[in-house]
């Protein structure tokens, strides 16, 4: 019996396609992810090469994933945990005894150029590991890991050190068993999770929570029947957990559950994965991705990583997955996802134990709405926190003074009771949990640059009328009157002639123009096709007025833009994937910039692999670009299959061993039945199951007439209701639309 098939490449969705501008690759496991807020990225585990380059268990990468050449601190055993200080420096925890060739047992400070800090002694742990670290909004570093002594002191698997690496005082919670995963929550108190099951010497089921002093929570006491591993904190207070349980409460959870703030187990969250999860990565929209060793969720195969909606349901839109466990899943800053972990591909691509994969928007927005308040508005699938701060510098950001802590607000944070200056520039900074078990955390941050102007203080507003002629023209004469309110125009003499942009047909208080706003609707562009650009000027209350395309002086910031014409149309060139372009406008003295995608909707198209019959992505994501080896002919890696069959079959042509599979059998008892799996089964491909009682030259092959499908999203099997012949023979064909 011959099986005969025909496959295309499966591509992820767009919010979970791999990023092929991510270089990096580890030569083992990479187990904890941590941002820079200049966008480089800490990695650690158990690898000792990263991308070719000598690194033993931790490294820094670039923004496109290239190793940082300046950073090398080499310890001498595997890495569990990290985190980023606000003033750049690292602390790294793990189960090494030296680092930077310097005596440190299980936990280290680095500075930002990855030398040992000095200033931060050996804190004297005995015992085996570190697993997690957080940092207090006070420099205060929480730990956790297989420990019994901290400086000469009696803590077990949980402590608290000052920010000079001494042990804190007043904070001696007692375990009794390992702690796996530690999380600040935003009013302060500190969840714990791990195989206990007594704290302070109170019983508690594998989760506590802590007050800030140490001591235990009373009115706060969840039960796991097993090991609770992860947890985050949502924006309303409820809490995600993940690990090896089976029951919460005494009610059927498998391995995953959500909490309500008081301990109570939400009962309409019920996600149901076969094995645990151990990284979880919560979007400010709501949305967790979450990774692990499992293969379905919701009764559903979904290997490894899956994205839950705001309701425990799984996300269809995100298709990601991988060969192989997913440690750690890492938001960055603009939402895209970087994985890390044990597998060698991501979506059927080679990606050595990290990648990237794209993701839908992220937006964050800083608006000064007075001297007293400033806000931060975040959104989409940028990474959530618990907690945010903001700065401020007077001195073009060359050093920054703390203003305070935010508090949330509807879609972000808040922070009043200000005496802002009248310009200067504001740093609002998140600290999202990530790694194994989130036990390390990164640090993401968002700069603005301000000018209030003329804006009055917060209780000291002018009330104006004003007439502008010229019917819809900003030019023309402008008078001004004041209405007999009280108090002065800040810093200005006179309001006849103030410095200030008038709005046409506003009546009331005049704003300044702090901005250009430009946008393209749709915000993407098919490759080769046009799309028109359109630009507003935008004042300090936020409100935006129109300005003709025709007026703005274009030009073509970045990507595949072919050019764009004096009256804001933009013309895209060929591309061999989704590609960002960048487009910039100037007007009246201010600049805007506008970020949208060229879309890939011509597939074989693109510079030297153009009409070669296979897909132009596909060959710059395994040979990049104008490699001869590439052609629909060659073999590179001699399997004695060209790469026109790898492509379609959806293979690594690099790789002899990656194979395509295909089962067919009968089904146990079930005679006159024969039962055809493919996979992976690809979404946007129609299969055709023939048969034929044949096998030759002159065979006659027919559709099946009577059959059954069965479907899990990756997997298909096709089930001939009718194979009662002695012999017959099948293959599926599959098409592209």
């Amino acid at each position: 019996m011959a099986v005969l098939a025909a496959l295309f490449i499966l591509r992820a969705s767009a919010s979970a396609e791999l990023d092929s501008s991510f270089v990096a690759q580890a030569s083992h496991s990479v187990s904890d992810i941590a941002f820079q807020p200049d966008g480089k990225v800490l990695i650690g585990g158990a690898f000792t090469q990263v991308s070719g380059q000598a690194r033993n268990y931790l490294a820094r990468l670039h923004a496109d994933g290239t190793v940082d050449a300046t950073f090398a601190p080499n310890p001498d055993r595997d890495v569990a945990a990290l985190a980023v200080q606000a003033d750049g420096r690292v602390l790294v925890g793990g189960d090494f005894s030296s680092i930077a060739g310097t005596e440190r047992h299980y936990l280290a400070r680095l500075n930002a150029d990855g030398t040992l800090d000095g200033s931060f002694p050996d804190p004297g742990i005995a015992g085996q590991n570190i697993d997690g670290l957080q940092i207090q909004p006070d420099g205060k570093i929480l730990i956790i890991g297989d420990f019994s002594q901290v400086g000469g002191a009696a803590r077990t698997h949980v402590a608290r050190l000052n920010s000079d690496g001494s042990l804190g005082s007043g904070f001696a919670p007692t375990v009794n068993n390992r702690v796996f995963g530690i999380t600040r929550l935003s009013t302060g108190q500190i969840l714990i999770s791990g195989a206990f099951t007594e704290v302070n010497g109170s019983p508690r089921q594998r989760i506590a929570r802590l007050n800030a002093d140490g001591t235990l929570d009373t009115s706060f006491n969840p039960a796991a029947n097993a090991e609770v591993l992860s947890m985050v904190e949502q924006a309303d207070g409820r809490i995600i957990m993940t690990g090896n349980f089976t029951t919460v409460n005494g009610v059927a959870r498998n391995r995953i559950a959500r909490l309500l703030p008081d301990g109570t187990l939400d009962p309409a969250y019920d996600p149901d994965i076969n094995v645990q999860g151990l990284s979880m990565a919560l979007q400010t929209d709501g949305r967790l991705v979450l990774a692990g060793w499992f293969t379905f969720v919701g009764g559903a195969w979904n290997p490894y990583l899956v994205r839950l909606n705001p309701d425990g349901s799984r996300d269809t839109s995100f298709t990601a997955y991988s060969n192989d466990g997913v440690f750690t899943v890492a938001p960055q800053a603009d939402g895209r996802l970087l994985l890390s972990g044990l597998f060698t591909s991501v979506n059927s691509t080679s990606a050595p134990r990290i990648a990237r994969l794209l993701n839908e928007p992220a937006t964050q927005t800083i608006t000064v709405t007075s001297p007293a308040r400033v806000e931060w508005q975040r959104g989409g699938t940028a990474p959530e926190t618990s907690r945010v701060s903001f700065e401020l510098s007077t001195n073009g950001g060359g050093t920054y003074t703390t203003l305070g802590a935010g508090a949330r607000i509807g879609g972000g944070w808040e922070l009043t009771g200000l005496a802002l200056p009248a310009s200067g520039q504001i740093r609002a900074r998140a600290f999202p949990t990530s790694g194994y078990f989130n036990g390390s955390a990164g640090l993401v941050e968002q700069v603005m640059t301000y000018d209030l102007g003329g804006m009055p203080g917060s209780t000291d507003y002018q009330k104006l009328t004003q007439a502008m002629d010229g019917g819809g023209s900003r030019g023309g004469s402008v008078n001004y009157t004041h209405d007999g309110s009280a108090g002065g125009w800040a810093g200005l003499s006179s309001v006849a002639s103030p410095p200030e942009t008038a709005k046409h047909g506003y009546i009331g208080q005049l704003y300044d123009v702090t901005g250009l706003q430009l946008a393209a609707t749709p915000a993407t562009v098919n490759e080769t096709a046009t799309r028109q650009l359109t630009a507003a000027q935008v004042m300090d209350d936020a409100t935006t007025l129109p300005v003709l395309a025709s007026s703005i002086t274009w030009s073509v910031q970045s990507g595949p833009l072919t050019g764009i014409d004096a009256n804001g149309l933009a013309t895209a060139g060929a591309v061999y994937q989704d590609t960002l372009a960048t487009a910039q406008g100037a007007y009246a003295g201010a600049t805007g910039s506008l970020g949208f995608t060229v879309l890939d909707t011509i597939p074989d198209n693109f510079g030297t692999y153009a009409a070669d019959g296979i897909g132009d992505d596909w060959q710059y994501q395994y040979f990049g670009a104008g490699n001869p080896n590439a052609g629909p002919s060659f073999d590179p890696d001699f399997d004695g299959h060209d790469n026109l069959f790898e492509f379609t079959a959806g293979l690594d042509p690099l790789s002899s061993t990656s194979r395509f599979l295909m089962i067919n059998g009968r089904p146990a008892d079930q005679p006159g039945r024969m039962s055809i799996t493919i996979h992976p089964r690809l979404n946007d491909r129609t299969y055709t199951v023939k048969s034929s009682l044949t096998l030759g030259p002159g065979s006659t092959w027919a559709p099946l007439t009577s059959f059954t499908v069965s479907d899990d999203g990756l997997t298909r099997t096709i089930t001939d209701t009718n194979a009662v012949e002695g012999a017959k023979f099948y293959k599926v064909e599959i098409t592209k639309p």
